[in-house]
């Protein structure tokens, strides 16, 4: 099983992010769209585990959910990895909440390499929303208007929760199927 940590989003937060990618003025893009029900905001990737392993990675994710109150995230800016204006990858970033999104999903990187010597992230944790992947180098016309796509608006929700959730891919792109949730239920 392909596995990941995330955090789901709102559908008031998918609504948002799905109108302000349908007003940028790109038609026919050099990048494939992600679907609006596949959006979150990745913990940890997991990766490949054997089934028996899914209820010991269950119970260690149980455990870091209770030290953690619910809290409130906003999505706002499109950006790029490395950058917006010759992406590889076209996200949202969460601004409001990104600090607790780290400090989750670093809980949740140390207890699974702790308790199930899964190994630890490499790279530094970024809060965002993937929306796109990019198959091919972006024009710098493309660039520049992607730079100037306008900052949602009082676009957020509460994280009170967060899933395990197994990755399918096949030929239109990656499928996601839910595990099992976690509640943050530490008292505030």
């Amino acid at each position: 099983m392909r596995l990941f940590v995330g955090v789901d989003l709102s559908g008031a937060v998918r609504d948002a992010v799905e109108n302000s990618i349908a007003a940028i003025p790109i038609k026919k893009p050099p990048w494939r769209w992600t679907q609006p029900g596949s959006w979150h905001v990745t913990l940890k990737f997991i990766g490949d585990v054997d089934q028996p392993l899914v209820d010991s990675i269950a119970k260690v994710l149980t455990s870091v959910a209770t030290g953690f109150s619910p809290f409130q995230i906003s999505v706002t800016t499109l950006d790029g990895f490395p950058r917006v204006e010759s992406p590889r990858v076209i996200f949202y970033k969460v601004d409001q909440g990104a600090e607790e999104l780290g400090q989750l999903a670093d809980a949740v990187d140390r207890a699974l390499h702790e308790r199930l010597s899964i190994p630890t992230e490499s790279k530094p944790f970024r809060a965002h929303v993937t929306v796109a992947r990019v198959k091919q180098p972006v024009d710098r016309k493309i660039g520049e208007l992607l730079s100037g796509v306008p900052k949602l608006r009082e676009v957020g929700q509460e994280v009170s929760s967060f899933v395990l959730m197994r990755s399918h891919l096949d030929r239109q792109g990656a499928r996601y199927e839910r595990v099992k949730q976690f509640a943050l239920t530490h008292p505030a």
